[in-house]
């Protein structure tokens, strides 16, 4: 059985495109894994929820 085609998803593209232009004009390339992304956004959400939560009558 042959092993499907990689198809790189829309996020890893603009990542490596990102990452293309940023070597091209020379910052530092910092990029997150979906991890660390995943648990950003997370902390981000609790903020949002506890500071809304904490404003109630």
């Amino acid at each position: 059985m042959a092993d499907a085609p990689v198809v790189p998803t829309l996020g890893e593209v603009l990542v490596d495109e990102l990452k293309r232009q940023a070597r091209e004009e020379g910052y530092i390339v910092w990029t997150l894994n979906r991890y660390e992304a995943y648990l950003y956004v997370m902390y981000a959400v609790g903020i949002l929820v506890g500071w809304t939560l904490a404003r109630r009558p």
